[in-house]
């Protein structure tokens, strides 16, 4: 970002699994309902970047604004927008 910064241009972020077409196909699958009504999604992020050690003193490499576009794409793509309630592990928002 910096760098971007003082070269005065604009660094694009994107999520990939949003363009992969694996991910297109899955979609596919569940919205032509060849898999049935989906009632639920889960998500998990991983990654297999080692954190430095600025990293682990803030854990920021770790935190919702990070993962948090990624781990919400599908739920989005797949429920909607529009839904009744939300929770986070045991806790409902």
């Amino acid at each position: 970002m910096e760098l971007a910064d003082k070269n005065y241009v604009v660094l694009m972020d994107l999520i990939k699994t949003a363009y992969a077409l694996e991910y297109h196909r899955l979609l596919l699958l569940i919205k032509g309902g060849i898999i049935g009504n989906v009632v639920s999604v889960n998500a998990t992020c991983t990654s297999m970047r080692q954190p430095t050690e600025i990293d682990i003193n803030d854990e920021s490499w770790a935190s919702l604004l990070k993962w948090g576009p990624t781990a919400m794409l599908p739920f989005f793509d797949i429920l909607g927008a529009k839904y009744d309630s939300k929770k986070i592990g045991d806790i409902k928002l």
